[in-house]
């Protein structure tokens, strides 16, 4: 019921859905959807407290607390992001996209060495699942890029960005 209340914008009857729902079957899917709801009704600002009492009681929700990782470093909160996202690593080694998401909210509070060994690594990894040419990879070549460019080595990030323009032609 809260799914389709939400998919039709009905967020306030969709969050009492999922309120509803976890009072009866708790589970870190139910509590991202009812944030996503309360995000949805407040603008953006709903609060998180739920989403980390869950994580503290259920470390291995791995998804769930990717999710709250992912909203604090959309919120800024990039610090707090990154101990979130390197707890989803140890538990999923090998999820590029944790790589990814830990490597940015790196950049964003100036740690870029590793972020660039991070970027590299997830690139690493998504040749080796997606092959040299595809649209993933020059993703991944223009976040090394970036943080190349933000540590000032232009001519690395000049080489990163061409060869995943390159891969677009």
């Amino acid at each position: 019921e809260g799914e389709v209340l939400f998919a039709r914008k009905d967020h306030a009857r969709a969050a009492d859905a999922f309120k509803k729902a976890s009072a009866l079957q708790p589970s870190g899917a139910l509590l991202v959807q009812l944030h996503q709801a309360q995000s949805a009704i407040s603008g953006g600002g709903a609060s998180d407290a739920a989403l980390r009492a869950w994580v503290a009681k259920n470390p291995e929700d791995t998804e769930t607390r990717f999710y709250l990782a992912d909203i604090l470093s959309h919120a800024g909160r990039y610090r707090e992001a990154t101990e979130h996202f390197q707890e989803v690593l140890r538990r999923a080694p090998d999820s590029a996209r944790a790589l990814n998401n830990l490597a940015w909210a790196l950049v964003e509070i100036g740690e870029t060495d590793e972020a660039e060994s991070l970027y590299r690594e997830a690139l690493a990894m998504k040749r080796r699942l997606l092959g040299p040419v595809h649209p993933e990879i020059a993703l991944g070549l223009n976040n090394v890029a970036y943080v190349l460019e933000t540590r000032g080595d232009l001519k690395a990030a000049e080489a990163a960005y061409r060869e995943a323009l390159a891969m677009d032609r």
